[in-house]
């Protein structure tokens, strides 16, 4: 019989490594979590797991709006989304002078990332 618990529990805990995702950063149903087809990646999704940014370095949000910095090895990008929006689009990628200018416009220049998960 002990043996029976044992083959259980591994399976249980096989079952969990692979599908249990922690999240990172999260925010009105939108979660930062780990790339599951590029280990070390993170990715921003949506309630509905569409995915909007990849290879996010820096995250930031209120209640109404998310910002992300998205850095690969060729480029930094800059994201806004529109949380409260029927489409919830983002508006980028932006550089960082644009992504500054564009806060401004918003009247959301006060609004700072929160995590920085790359150095």
């Amino acid at each position: 019989m002990k043996g029976k618990h044992w083959i259980i529990l591994l399976v249980i805990g096989i079952v969990w490594f692979f599908y249990w995702d922690p999240s990172y950063w999260s925010n009105n149903g939108y979660n930062l979590s780990s790339d599951p087809g590029r280990p070390g990646e993170l990715s921003l999704t949506n309630s509905n797991n569409i995915v909007l940014a990849e290879f996010v370095s820096k995250i930031g949000g209120n209640e109404d709006y998310i910002i992300v910095e998205s850095k690969s090895k060729k480029k930094t990008e800059y994201w806004i989304i529109k949380q409260k929006e029927e489409n919830k689009k983002k508006e980028g990628p932006f550089n960082l002078n644009e992504f500054e200018n564009r806060k401004i416009e918003l009247s959301i220049n006060d609004l700072e990332f929160e995590k920085n998960f790359k150095k």
